[in-house]
């Protein structure tokens, strides 16, 4: 028997806060993994990493280091809902990072991605895939 996965949507991402539940990612030259409950194979703490998206197209982010960040302009860019776009604001700065999240699968009440931006703070290039749970 084939289940297949939930179609993303407006109402999927809005519906709660969501925070990491695992990532891999390479961030300029340092690779970082995290498993939520295993600092024992976890070389970053995303513990307090959390996004907030709401219906009007903006949100919040609390950063791993527990400094908020404003989300601007969120929206899905295709029909499928499998690519979505937002503004990622640095902390009291008008400086934002254009972030995208893609081949977003919605499974067992997590959120899949594929993500990556570049960061115009201090000029590095994040790629990665996440796993994200209802906080």
């Amino acid at each position: 028997v084939y289940i297949r996965d939930t179609a993303m949507s407006s109402q999927i991402l809005t519906s709660h806060p969501w925070k990491t539940k695992e990532l891999r990612a390479v961030y300029g030259d340092l690779a970082m993994y995290y498993l939520r409950g295993n600092s024992a194979v976890s070389n970053q703490n995303f513990d307090n990493e959390s996004y907030v998206f709401y219906p009007d197209g903006t949100g919040l982010s609390i950063d791993a280091n527990g400094f908020s960040h404003l989300i601007k302009e969120w929206k899905f860019v295709n029909a499928e809902n499998t690519k979505l776009t937002f503004k990622y604001y640095i902390t009291n700065s008008s400086i934002y990072h254009d972030m995208t999240w893609e081949h977003i699968r919605y499974k067992n009440k997590s959120i899949l991605t594929d993500e990556y931006w570049h960061d115009n703070y201090i000029n590095k290039n994040y790629h990665g895939q996440a796993i994200r749970i209802p906080q």
